[in-house]
């Protein structure tokens, strides 16, 4: 599964800082966050997963088919960087939690609320258009408590997936 963390909603004009992702093998689950030290760094970021996304077929994301792997493809267009380790499977909770919208009735669809909705705590206060002006802070300071910050949203955002999985039972009540 994986997340992106981005300086803005226009892959035209921003940039990704933060790819975080998780994956199984055997009994073991390894997370694995690939962060930008300066804005020249994306590309490296970029590589890196998708270098990891070579071992595997699909991909599990929020919100991710809509915003997080149009993104990384039109970052790597710009960056000519190839993409055809990309994965061509890829479910998407938000997808699949938007067409149970008549029985959730929930006031909002983001994974913060749906975790709040299953009873999920997290760490992380922040929204990830909040976290651009302390990754902003970063690049010019690299204070540890800044990047902590910037991990910890990225890490509550993989460690949630899995743990909102169990909303998807309430589609046999359709």
């Amino acid at each position: 599964l994986f997340d992106i963390e981005t300086t803005g909603l226009s892959a035209k004009y921003n940039t990704i800082y933060l790819i975080g992702c998780a994956y199984h093998k055997g009994s073991e689950i390894t997370l694995l966050q690939y962060l930008a030290e300066t804005p020249a760094e994306e590309s490296e970021v970029l590589e890196a997963f998708l270098e990891l996304c070579k071992d595997f077929q699909g991909l599990l994301s929020f919100n991710g088919i809509r915003f997080d792997e149009r993104f990384i493809l039109d970052r790597c267009q710009k960056l000519q960087i190839p993409t055809d380790a990309l994965p061509d499977q890829h479910f998407d909770i938000y997808k699949a939690c938007r067409g149970m919208k008549s029985i959730l009735n929930l006031p909002s669809y983001r994974q913060k609320a749906i975790e709040s909705f299953l009873g999920i705590h997290r760490e992380d206060k922040y929204s990830g258009g909040q976290l651009i002006e302390v990754y902003r802070d970063y690049l010019v300071t690299h204070e540890s408590f800044l990047y902590d910050l910037l991990i910890l949203h990225n890490e509550d955002d993989l460690k949630g997936m899995p743990s909102i999985l169990p909303i998807l039972n309430y589609a046999d009540q359709i």
